[in-house]
C-alpha cells in the first residue's frame, strides 16, 4: 500500500490535514479545496500547499481518475501562486523563536505533566545535539556512540531518500542530560527506533501551546522541534563562544565581547 512507504508523521498529517477540510467544506474534491483555501488565506503558503498535497495524495490512493484532475489541481496551483506573492508583500514571516534552556525547562515540565514523557525526553536530546524532527523519527542504538560523545544523523539535503555513504553527520552530545536520555533509551530499545511513537504534528502543536502558556515572544514563530533542536542548539553553542570572548579578552560585560567578536580579518 503506498500509505505505507510514508513515515508515520506524514500519514498522520495527510490525515489530520484531509479530515480538517472536510469538517469545514464537507467533501475533498476541488471546490472544497479551493474554498478551504480562500477562506484560510492568512495561513502560510507552505501550509497550504500542505493541505493540498494531503488530498491530492489521498486521492491517488483510490486509483485515476478519482478526485481532483489534473487540470483542477494546476488551477489550484494557480490560486496558490498568487497567495504567496501577496502574503510575501504584506504578511511578512516572522523569525524563527529558539528554545534557550530556560524555556526548555519550562517545555519539558509541560510535556512531562501532560503525560508526554518519550516527547519530553526528545526535546532534550534535539536541544543537546542539534536534531532535527527527520532524526529523532530516524535515530536508532546503532547510531549513538556515549563514549565518543557523539549521534549520527542524516544530513538535511539526504533525508527523502536512500541514504549513501557520505550523507551522515556527527553530531556532538552537548548536555549531559541529552547523555542520559539517551542512555537510558538506547538501554531500553537496543533494537529499532528510540522513539518509535515519534509524531512530528503533535510535538509542533505542543510546543506553541506552551509559548502560549508561557509567553514567549508573539514576534517569534515558535516551531515545534526545529525551535527546540537546531536554533535552541544553535543559541547555547553561541553563549559559550561569547563567554570564550570574554574571558580571553578579561572584558566585563557582554556588549563589550560582542563588538570585539565582530572584528574583521579582511
Amino acid at each position: 500500500m503506498i500509505m505505507g512507504t510514508l513515515d508515520a508523521s506524514t500519514r498522520e498529517a495527510y490525515r489530520s490535514r484531509a479530515d480538517r477540510i472536510l469538517r469545514e467544506e464537507g467533501g475533498l474534491g476541488y471546490g472544497e479545496v479551493l474554498s478551504f483555501v480562500r477562506k484560510h488565506n492568512s495561513l502560510a503558503n507552505s501550509t497550504l500547499r500542505g493541505y493540498k498535497s494531503a488530498v491530492m495524495f489521498l486521492h491517488r490512493l483510490r486509483g485515476p481518475g478519482v478526485g481532483i484532475s489534473e487540470t483542477e489541481s494546476a488551477d489550484l496551483d494557480r490560486v496558490l501562486d498568487g497567495h504567496e506573492v501577496i502574503s510575501r508583500r504584506t504578511q511578512p514571516r516572522k523569525p524563527r523563536g529558539a528554545v534557550d534552556d530556560d524555556k526548555l525547562d519550562h517545555l519539558v515540565k509541560f510535556l512531562s505533566d501532560q503525560g508526554h514523557e518519550d516527547l519530553a525526553e526528545a526535546c532534550i536530546v534535539a536541544s543537546g545535539c542539534a536534531l532535527r524532527s527527520q532524526d529523532i523519527e530516524q535515530i536508532s542504538a546503532e547510531d549513538v556512540d556515549l563514549a565518543a560523545g557523539v549521534v549520527i544523523a542524516l544530513r538535511k539535503d539526504s533525508s527523502l531518500r536512500k541514504v549513501r555513504k557520505g550523507d551522515t553527520d556527527e553530531r556532538p552530545i552537548a548536555t549531559a542530560e541529552a547523555k542520559k536520555v539517551l542512555s537510558r533509551r538506547v538501554k531500553k530499545f537496543p533494537r529499532g527506533n528510540l522513539w518509535p511513537n515519534w509524531n512530528r504534528t503533535l510535538i509542533s502543536g505542543l510546543v506553541q501551546q506552551a509559548a502560549e502558556r508561557f509567553g514567549w515572544p508573539k514576534n517569534l514563530r515558535w516551531d515545534g522541534l526545529h525551535s527546540v533542536g537546531r536554533h535552541s542548539a544553535a543559541v547555547r553553542a553561541r553563549a559559550k563562544a561569547l563567554e570564550e570572548v570574554r574571558r580571553v579578552g578579561a572584558w566585563r560585560s557582554n556588549s563589550a565581547a560582542q563588538h570585539y567578536s565582530r572584528s574583521r580579518r579582511t
